[in-house]
């Protein structure tokens, strides 16, 4: 078992990740089926992002012992990256006032940044304290799995951009049970979901990009992610759409200028066991 698990690091990775996950979401899927009557709190859901992560701890503590799981954490910590990528981490936050003002022109909405950050599963929570909440769970929680552990191996054997299309793949699969349970999922019906896949499509390019280009710095990643979710989450409708829009033109500019192999200035990252 143990060497299968290491010659196929990220299928186990991915079957970890999704039973992780989805066992802490099972009782809001019963609930809101109407299978169980138990009062399962919204904010459980909060807790099946750490699937990823745990995953990825796990099977580097099989694969790599203490020494893959420092070198893991030590990703996942990493700061010291050019200036001009911490910048990027943080730009879903300008994506979201471009697409605030662009909504208030067309729609005449007020234009309110206090949004930022609100959670479905605690609506009196918004803000900072809503962002860091929103980081420590679906930016640190996700991205310590998706880009920290499963993207640089599958780098070692593939260019960036295939790498990407198949992580796309197990992202996606990931969040089925989400359209179960989660009324947002629900509400968007064939078309609203399909919207949903190519935006976290295009996401993905972004992720792999910032990724390869800030040293492998699972933080930096981290917190692009925690931030664009506390965009769209807080401006449901034209914010969220006109956001995840800009995200896509970004996307597209990043596959134009940049090749395949890498999809970034720098070399694509790969883990010490793989390069």
């Amino acid at each position: 078992m143990h060497d299968l698990i290491k010659h196929k690091q990220v299928l186990a990775y991915a079957v970890l990740a999704y039973a992780y996950s989805w066992i802490i979401w099972t009782p809001l899927v019963l609930s809101s089926r109407g299978i169980i009557d138990l009062g399962i709190p919204a904010w459980i859901h909060l807790l099946g992002s750490w699937g990823p992560l745990l995953a990825a701890f796990s099977v580097t503590a099989l694969t790599g012992g203490r020494k893959g799981i420092k070198e893991l954490a030590g990703r996942l910590f990493r700061w010291r990256v050019s200036f001009k990528w911490i910048l990027v981490a943080f730009s879903p936050l300008v994506l979201f006032m471009i697409a605030l003002a662009a909504d208030n022109l067309i729609t005449g909405t007020e234009f309110n940044l206090s949004i930022f950050g609100k959670l479905p599963e605690a609506p009196n929570i918004a803000g900072i304290p809503g962002w860091g909440i929103m980081l420590a769970s679906f930016g640190i929680g996700e991205e310590t799995g998706w880009r920290g552990f499963a993207l640089p191996r599958l780098q070692a054997s593939h260019s960036a951009f295939k790498s990407t299309l198949i992580l796309i793949v197990i992202w996606l699969g990931w969040h089925l049970p989400m359209f179960a349970y989660k009324e947002s999922f629900i509400a968007m019906g064939l078309a609203g979901a399909a919207g949903w896949a190519v935006s976290l499509a295009f996401g993905a390019v972004v992720l792999t990009w910032l990724y390869n280009s800030a040293r492998g710095s699972i933080l930096m990643v981290a917190l692009w992610h925690a931030t664009f979710n506390a965009a769209v989450t807080a401006g449901e409708g034209n914010v969220a759409m006109i956001t995840s829009l800009l995200v896509i033109i970004w996307a597209v500019i990043i596959l134009r200028h940049n090749s395949k192999e890498h999809l970034s200035p720098e070399v694509k990252q790969q883990t010490p066991d793989s390069s």
